[in-house]
């Protein structure tokens, strides 16, 4: 394999493949690569899988057709270039212009999230239809305008584009509003070939019902009912543990596989402690997205994010505070919000 030649075909600012004369493809570069993974296209092993009429005898000079990518035709220069050992290898490049505008529209059209696109001057160029029933404002009133415009007019208050265009990194941010529906927003740059700023795109996700309580935080009143019942030595020593642990006002590591009844022994020191008037809060740890822990876990106040519950919001932590919180899989955080936590 040409390391020289691989590394030509993935710096040229085109969609490329490199492959054999027998059309074994050798090298796929990250924006033809992208352009699979956009179309949910299998990474094909041989170019006849996208060039049904391939025939290397046919290529013995450079040429250009048309290449069929499902439902997308595009053209793709055909070059014959050999490589250190003097073999011919043939190269497909792809033009830039590989999906129309209007493929791009009709794909964002169908995307069941809020998607604005927008230019490295906070100009919106694009919206769909989901834009509509979640945003503030609709298509109309925005469309070709500079997100600043929108927050001269008080259609926005955090502009997440000009954060986004601020740090030229992905940001997240997330927002409940009065109906109560919470959004995960996401804004991502977009970088030319040269890597340059060019714009971004803002994504919403509805996440309401991921994040329902009753699912992934349980509140929970303990009965006088609650026990467990054994007649091993094993679990009566843990029995004493558990009652000795509960006259603590430490932090309580309990360790344990999955569906061993760690939750069970938690419920049973709060049953045991000064603090079984108070509330017990039960976190799934796993269930909760990244993105989100940190409203979750800490809450907001007033002001926070934009269309957010006028009065914020408490943070779990806060809501058990004097009674008991115990943080199942904790495992699963990340390490940074372990430590924020500890």
């Amino acid at each position: 394999m040409d390391n020289n030649l691989i590394g030509l075909i993935e710096h040229v600012e085109n969609p490329a493949i490199l492959c054999k004369e027998s059309g074994e493809i050798i090298y796929c570069n990250h924006l033809i690569d992208s352009i699979f993974s956009f179309l949910d296209i299998k990474k094909p092993r041989n170019i006849n899988e996208l060039d049904s009429n391939f025939d290397k005898t046919e290529i013995l000079t450079d040429s250009k057709k048309k290449i069929a990518f499902r439902e997308l035709r595009m053209t793709a220069h055909i070059y014959n270039m050999k490589d250190n050992n003097n073999e011919n290898n043939i190269v497909y490049l792809f033009e830039k212009s590989l999906i129309s505008d209007k493929v791009i529209e009709d794909i964002i059209e169908h995307i069941d999230e809020v998607v604005v696109v927008f230019n490295k001057d906070g100009v919106i160029e694009k919206m769909n239809t989901v834009s509509d029933e979640i945003l503030p404002f609709k298509r109309t009133e925005v469309l070709g305008r500079n997100i600043t415009d929108l927050v001269r007019q008080g259609l926005v208050e955090e502009p997440i584009i000009l954060n986004m265009l601020k740090v030229k990194k992905k940001i997240y941010r997330n927002i409940v509003y009065p109906d109560g529906k919470l959004i995960a927003y996401t804004a991502v740059p977009r970088w030319d070939s040269k890597g340059k700023l060019t714009g971004g795109v803002l994504t919403g996700r509805d996440i309401s019902r991921v994040i329902k309580l009753e699912s992934q935080i349980k509140y929970s009143d303990i009965s006088e009912d609650t026990e467990y019942i054994s007649q091993s030595k094993i679990m009566d020593n843990i029995k004493k543990v558990v009652k000795r642990a509960a006259a603590s006002d430490s932090s309580i590591f309990i360790n344990g596989e999955s569906g061993v009844g760690k939750e069970i022994i938690a419920r049973t020191i709060y049953k045991y402690s000064s603090r079984r008037d108070k509330p017990f809060i039960a976190i799934n740890c796993g269930a909760i997205p990244n993105e989100l822990l940190e409203s979750e876990f800490f809450g907001y106040e007033e002001g926070s994010f934009t269309g957010a519950k006028k009065k914020g919001k408490k943070g779990l932590f806060e809501e058990a505070n004097g009674g008991t919180i115990f943080l199942d899989e904790i495992g699963e955080l990340p390490m940074q919000m372990q430590k924020k936590i500890t």
